[in-house]
């Protein structure tokens, strides 16, 4: 099983994978001399990289290899949430025309549907098509240029010979050039991937044959299947989301290989800014080691400069099981205190509309005081009248809470608790968070967990009326 890792995690799961038993290729240089990683280019049978906000990772793979990925992940790193597309990406499908739309053609699938962008077909046509886009929280998005992919090649549909940019040696290129224009199967073209510059002339013959011949199977079985059906299985697509709880795990690993600061991934997953900042730091501490508590404390006071200070405002990003984002209203700083950092907000709210769980109507003049800490599993609001009564008290129980400059940000994990000015309190909205562990979002360990703190947490908030 061999790995291909890029991005700000890659050294933390380099050295996680490597504790697996997986092999890792086409690895930077940094990451060969701190793993001792002996140069491997080979395709990659799994492919991990960062999301776009530098909150989680994207990882492709057939399920079997996915699926033992996903375990180490679940066993090493505490709270992972996980999203599986619905469909793997380059499977290719017999599939039926059901409709035009503005938005391109939909095509039955079986299970799914998806969305044939730039043609318009006769409904009830049967064709094949190919995922482009699996459809992870979008349309499963479709293409009819099928294509065959192996090891070293891809069997591509157009009259030509393609190498991998990646390929830099004119003689290496020109050599897989004149051989793929020698071999290239009828009405194929072939694109020689990275590993094929590495490989013997007859490992490659063999391989565009295996593929004319996987060619041929699938194009038989679309023959004889009725459609839709599934004619051949792709790499399925894993969005992962990285809480604060499981960056700091994989501090703890990064720093068995290399120097590593607390909060190391928090705060390079920030922006690049900071990321610099924290790249000095640790080439510092790689240097002299008897500096790292110091250099540590002002990586923390330079960044914590950059946050807002007592008197802005600071924005509350809700992002839901689902994924979906939503920003809270947002609130004014009247405290705040470093160690861990703590933010207490003032929150004003519109009138209309009911409070979400005490079903207690928001007034003109009602605000909030939210109280906030870095890492905290849950963030609390206590709700009053103009009149300074106090209205209720909201528990919302998320991942580990993360204050960012611009924002304070979380994912939030449905159940809460709340509390009455008659001191009644209660716990609510389980359904969705069990929903989610059947889903295998979250696992049936952090499932448990989860309920089993909730209950814990209510009960303390009991004790203190008692108080």
């Amino acid at each position: 099983m061999k790995a291909r890792i890029r991005g700000i995690y890659s050294t933390a799961l380099t050295k996680l994978l490597l504790d697996h038993g997986f092999q890792i290729t086409q690895s930077t240089q940094v990451i060969r001399n701190r793993l001792n990683i002996e140069p491997d280019v080979d395709t990659p049978d799994i492919d991990i990289r960062d999301t776009s906000d530098k909150q989680g990772l994207v990882v492709e793979a057939k399920d079997a290899i996915l699926n033992m990925f996903l375990n180490v992940i679940t066993e090493e790193l505490p709270n992972p949430l996980i999203y599986l597309s619905k469909v793997t990406t380059n499977a290719i499908y017999k599939g039926v025309v059901e409709q035009q739309t503005p938005h391109g053609t939909i095509i039955n699938l079986g299970e799914y549907k998806g969305v044939l962008l730039g043609e318009k077909l006769e409904e009830g046509k049967e064709l094949l098509v190919r995922v482009i886009d699996p459809g992870l929280g979008r349309d499963i998005t479709l293409t009819t240029n099928i294509t065959i992919p192996g090891r070293y090649a891809i069997l591509i549909p157009e009259n030509s010979i393609k190498i991998s940019k990646k390929i830099r040696s004119p003689e290496a290129r020109q050599t897989l050039f004149v051989l793929g224009k020698a071999i290239k199967p009828k009405n194929w073209g072939i694109l020689w991937r990275t590993a094929a510059a590495t490989r013997e002339t007859k490992e490659l013959i063999e391989e565009v044959k295996r593929l004319e011949e996987e060619a041929e199977k699938i194009f038989k079985k679309g023959e004889k299947e009725s459609a839709p059906a599934l004619l051949y299985e792709g790499e399925r697509i894993a969005h992962i989301k990285i809480p604060y709880e499981a960056k700091r795990r994989l501090d703890e690993i990064r720093g068995k290989v290399t120097p590593t600061i607390p909060n190391h991934h928090f705060y390079k997953s920030l922006n690049s800014e900071f990321a610099l900042v924290v790249d000095l730091a640790e080439k510092i501490i790689s240097k002299k080691p008897e500096l790292k508590e110091e250099v540590t404390e002002q990586v923390k006071e330079t960044i914590l400069q950059k946050y807002p200070k007592i008197g802005e405002i600071i924005e509350i990003e809700h992002v839901k099981l689902n994924g979906k984002r939503i920003h809270l209203t947002p609130g004014k700083i009247i405290e705040k205190t470093n160690n861990p950092l703590t933010l207490k907000l003032m929150r004003k709210f519109r009138s209309g509309g009911v409070y979400d769980a005490l079903n207690i109507p928001i007034e003109e003049g009602d605000y909030g005081i939210t109280e906030i800490t870095q890492g905290s599993w849950y963030m609390k609001t206590s709700y009053y009248n103009k009149e300074k009564e106090l209205k209720g008290e909201y528990y919302n129980i998320s991942t580990g809470i993360e204050i960012h400059p611009q924002k304070v940000t979380y994912i939030d994990l449905a159940i809460d608790i709340v509390k009455w000015p008659n001191n009644d309190v209660k716990v609510v909205d389980k359904e969705e968070l069990e929903e989610a562990c059947k889903k295998g979002i979250i696992t049936e360990k952090y499932y448990q967990e989860i309920l089993k703190n909730v209950e814990i947490l209510k009960e303390k908030i009991k004790s203190n009326i008692e108080k």
